[in-house]
This record gives C-alpha cells, structure tokens and sequence, in this order.
C-alpha cells in the first residue's frame, strides 16, 4: 500500500512539474476577421493574412522557442486537419525576455513555417484532387480551431520536442464561408418559374434588375460590378446557345447598381417588336482581397430571362427589322443614306449650334440622330458613364455623387424639331423655349429629375397662350 501511495504521489508531482514547465510561454493567437478565406496553402505560407501571434515569458528565465500549428475543421465534423512537424526546428529562434510579450511581425509570421519542407505538412490529399470543379485547394465550408504551440529551442536540438506552452492554449476559432449564390432577375418579370417563360418589356422603361449574390452562410458582404448582355433569340434556339453564339444587341460592363435601363434610342434602334431576346447578368467582384475571397456560382452567371417588347400596334408597324442577309444592293443603300445624313447635318450646323447655345451648359452637346422612330428627342449619356449610375450614386453616396455629360438627339424627321427649325428664323425667342421644352421632354423620357419642375410648368403654359 505505502508503495502504491508513493507511486501515486510521484506521478501527480511529475505532472504538475511538467504542467508548470509547459506554461512557461503563454500563447495568444488572434484571427484578423472572424470569417477567413479558403486558401490551404496560405495558412501555412503566410499565416500573418489571417493570424496575429503574441508570445508571453511567464517565467524568470529568457525563452527561445519555435512554433508549430495544428489546424482542424470543428463543424461539421470530419478529421480534416492540417499540421506542421513539431521536430522540425528553425535555425533562428523567437527570443522573449522573463516576463515580457513578444508579437510577430508580418515578416517573421511569413517566415513562420519556411524551414519545413512542404511534403513534411500534414495535410488531407483529397484537398488537392478537386481542381476540376474549381475548388482546388480550398478548406470546405465550416468551423474550424487553429492552435499554435511553441517548442523549446535549443542548438544542438533536443533528441524530442520540448512544448513550452500549455497544450489547452494557443487556440482560436474562425469561420470558412466562401459560396455565394449567382445573381438572379427581378424585373422585368414571368408569369411562371420556368426561364423559358417569355417576359414583356415597356420600351420606354426597358429596366432590368437583379438580385445581388449572397454568401450561402450569410456570413460577409462583398462588393460587386455587374456586366448586361443582350442577344437575339432566334426561333428554336436554347437560351444557352444564343448566349454564346449569336451577335450582341444591347451590352454594358462593370455596373455599379443591380439593375440596368436599356437607353430609348438603343430600343427603338436595334431592337424590334417581332423578335425575341435573351439578357443575362454576370457579376464581377470589384477590389477584392485575399481575405475577401468569394466563389461565385456559375461564374456568377445569372439564369436567363427570356422577353420581347410590350409595344403598340402602329410602333409594331413601324419597327420592321431588316433582312438578315444584306444584299450588295442593301450595302449601297446604306451607303447612300450615311452620306446623304452627313450632308444633312453639315447643313444643318448652323440650327444645332443655335439650340445648343439655347441650352447652354444644360447639354454637352447637341447632335442629329435617325435611330428615334417616334421620338423627337433623346437624352443619352456622354463620357462612358451611365444615367443609372448618376443616379445610383447620388442615392447611396450624395457626397461622392455627379452629374453624366448631357446629349440631346433631335429627329429632323419629327413635327416638333421642324417647328423649332422654321421658329429659329421667324421668331427666335420662342425656339428658344421649343429647345427648353424638348430638352425637358428628352429629360422625362430617360427618367432624369427636373432640376426646376417650375420653370418647366410655366413654359408649358407659356407656349399654350
């Protein structure tokens, strides 16, 4: 019995030895953001993305240590796990002075692990055979626990490591959410849930919007750009097919909003009342980290969204498409017109010059057009920049908002810039508010606010007396 006793009081003394030896350095370890990227490789070639390191000397005595880290998913449940060999010893040690603290530099933490060989990392082989589904490398969503323990550095090395640190502490834990959901169409909208289903679109208000991508666990928000493509459907054709074959009708890249209007004078241009269209949205992340890191589904790909134009029947009579295949007699024609257009607006210099020194710093410029159908005028953006985006900005940013260069088309084919034409010379004064009025209509027409609403009821009412 005495010696059952006596063995027993030694071992217990023999740990609480060891016990009080391996909390001679307090390991803290901190994630710089809750939710982490995917990356394998980077943990252990750059722990300073993701990690700070502080070391604590507890003891009376100067610790040279080295570190080692074991990092293992916690939710779901699974033995994934990735370790570096606690044997392996760098050739410098961390130096820390009794009853000081010590934090790794961004340097030293991308250094941590370089003395060890990358066949000597355990890790799960399984992370590296999923290339083809674009997730080669990647941590799987979940929960994971990081522990950091340091050894006792010694020259020559010890035959077996010696932990210096407690072996409950060192640890930390940190969330792996990197799946976001591709974009998908709000308006306009279908009568069913199938893609196919045929949407209407008004071609004054040819407004597309969207949903933004989402992270499946909700957990982060990323910034994005959106690109709009346009093309023609043809009869019988998959949505996917025309996509990546046919020609595009309609395209803008890098949108700030989730949404798009398609300009009046681009619908009444290009696109007809007879045919059918496919639009789909691609979403881009803009200024992204590594710590930011998102995998779109579909390469953020939205779905499709099949639809035609919701137009009248004398518009339907007036948007006759042209023939796909255009005879050399066609060429000529259109030859012919291009040079008669440009000779009309050589002649006309003189009126657009009036109506733009009418409107003064109201427009960048004033210009002719023939792609109006009905319309006798049109607004469209200068500069590259969009109207959305003008207005995008000055919703969520009015500090950092501005204004898109102004251009206003006329269609000298129209009753109504006739009339300013005959008025520029029998009575100037009132071409002038004819070129108000219009440019107010063109205004209207790309859903642009009136800076002065008033100014424009009384110059309606003006031009009623």
């Amino acid at each position: 019995m005495k010696i059952y006793r006596s063995i027993t009081t030694f071992l217990l003394l023999s740990i609480a030895m060891l016990a009080s030896f391996a909390q001679d350095v307090i390991v803290t370890v901190t994630p710089v953001q809750q939710v982490l990227p995917p990356q394998v490789l980077l943990y252990i070639a750059d722990p300073g993305k993701y990690f700070t390191i502080t070391l604590t000397n507890v003891s009376e005595e100067t610790q040279h240590v080295y570190l080692g880290m074991d990092l293992k998913q916690t939710m779901p449940a699974s033995d994934l796990s990735i370790s570096t060999p606690p044997y392996r010893q760098p050739k410098q040690p961390f130096t820390i002075q009794p009853k000081s603290t010590y934090q790794l530099n961004m340097v030293e933490m991308k250094k941590l692990f370089d003395h060890i060989p990358s066949n000597e990392i355990q890790c799960p082989a399984g992370l590296f055979d999923n290339y083809m589904n674009g997730s080669f490398g990647l941590l799987p969503e979940g929960l994971y626990t990081t522990q950091v323990t340091a050894y006792k550095w010694s020259m020559p090395q010890y035959a077996a490591p010696v932990v210096v640190s407690s072996p409950t502490g060192g640890s930390c834990t940190f969330t792996v959410c990197y799946k976001a959901q591709a974009p998908q169409f709000l308006t306009p909208m279908v009568t069913a849930l199938d893609q196919n289903d045929v949407a209407k679109v008004d071609v004054l208000n040819a407004q597309f919007t969207w949903t933004m991508p989402t992270i499946t666990c909700g957990a982060k928000f990323a910034n994005y750009v959106y690109d709009f493509r346009v093309v023609e459907l043809f009869e019988g054709q998959q949505p996917d097919v025309a996509m990546d074959r046919n020609p595009v009708v309609y395209q803008v890249t890098d949108l700030m909003p989730n949404m798009c209007i398609i300009p009046v004078n681009i619908i009444t241009n290009k696109f007809y009342a007879d045919k059918k269209y496919v639009a789909q949205v691609t979403a881009k992340q803009k200024n992204a980290s590594i710590l930011d890191y998102v995998m779109l589904e579909n390469e953020g790909k939205s779905t499709y969204r099949i639809f035609e134009l919701k137009t009248t029947e004398e518009e339907k009579k007036d948007e006759t498409p042209e023939p796909a295949d255009s005879t050399s007699q066609d060429k000529e024609e259109e030859k012919e017109e291009e040079k008669e257009a440009e000779e009309k607006a050589e002649s006309l210099k003189g009126f657009l010059t009036f109506v733009k020194e009418s409107l003064g710093e109201s427009v960048k410029e004033v210009r002719l057009s023939s792609d109006l159908g009905n319309y006798p005028v049109c607004m469209t953006p200068a500069d590259g920049m969009s109207f959305e985006m003008e207005k995008y900005m000055k919703r969520v940013n009015p500090e950092m908002a501005f204004s898109v260069g102004r251009i206003l088309e006329l269609n000298m084919e129209h009753d109504a810039v006739k009339a300013l034409l005959a008025a520029m010379t029998e009575d100037p004064l009132k071409a002038k508010d004819y070129a108000q009025l219009l440019m107010y209509q063109a205004q209207l027409m790309a859903q642009l606010p009136l800076e002065d609403p008033y100014a424009y009821t009384e110059l309606v009412c003006k031009l009623m007396k």
